[in-house]
């Protein structure tokens, strides 16, 4: 399996360059003045590589590859556009992506492994790649002065997440707590800083419908399905009714 897997890898790379020395023969674009400038893809080729891994060899662990892999495709990529095109100002407003390519590989990572404790990096590395990027694009860093609270918000609804997947109550309350902080702080946030006083309230009302939806699930796959069989016993015995779970 180990041996097939590596002829296919190996394949497969060897095809990519095939492919790209045939596009550079027929453009007629000299191969050793421009190939300085496609160095990058040698970044992706190897964030691929490690990415198909886990594909072809079959081991839970693996899936921690995603981790490393998915930042390394990412920065090849911005790393190949500001080549190409000369436009390395690209970096200063889409370096989120690097952290949001994080978000992503944990994601992959809990899916391979069937770890739900993975997506608690997840959502935080979401959370905050996503703001980063809202900023870098619309200059709104003033928000920052509630915006903080969007960190033990994002940490509460990934344990409520991990709780209801794994049937934890621990896990569970510790998610609650930590929206309850969170709604805490939006009132309290409120009437301090009246010009985001519509940000804030819409995060604690969000929290609050997150939390019941939480609380929702939690009732609902823990309630057991359970089907009544009755049965007539003999004269000692008496009418009998068993429960069983479905």
């Amino acid at each position: 399996m180990q041996r097939s897997s590596s002829s296919l890898i190996a394949g497969l790379i060897l095809i990519g360059l095939g492919v790209l020395a045939l596009i550079f023969t027929l453009t007629g674009v000299d191969l050793w003045t421009s190939s300085w400038r496609w160095w990058p893809t040698v970044v992706i080729a190897f964030g691929a590589l490690l990415a198909l891994l886990p594909i072809f060899i079959r081991r839970r662990w693996l899936g921690l590859l995603y981790i490393i892999a998915a930042p390394i495709i990412a920065s090849g990529s911005l790393l190949l556009i500001s080549m190409t095109s000369g436009q390395w100002v690209l970096w200063a407003r889409w370096w989120p992506i690097e952290v949001l390519s994080v978000a992503l590989g944990f994601l992959l990572a809990a899916l391979y492994a069937r770890e739900a404790w993975l997506l608690v990096p997840t959502v935080f590395c979401a959370v905050n790649g996503g703001l980063f990027l809202f900023n870098m694009w619309y200059g709104q860093w003033h928000l920052w002065k509630v915006l903080w609270i969007a960190q033990p918000l994002s940490l509460g609804l990934a344990l409520l997440l991990v709780g209801v997947i794994k049937h934890s109550g621990v896990t569970l309350g510790f998610g609650l707590a930590l929206g309850g902080m969170s709604i805490f702080f939006s009132a309290l946030m409120t009437p301090i800083f009246r010009d985001t006083a519509q940000l804030t309230g819409s995060l604690g009302a969000l929290t609050l419908v997150v939390m019941g939806g939480a609380l929702l699930l939690w009732s609902v796959r823990r309630a057991p399905k359970t089907t009544a069989i009755a049965g007539n016993g003999g004269s000692d015995a008496g009418n009998s009714t068993i429960i069983l779970p479905q």
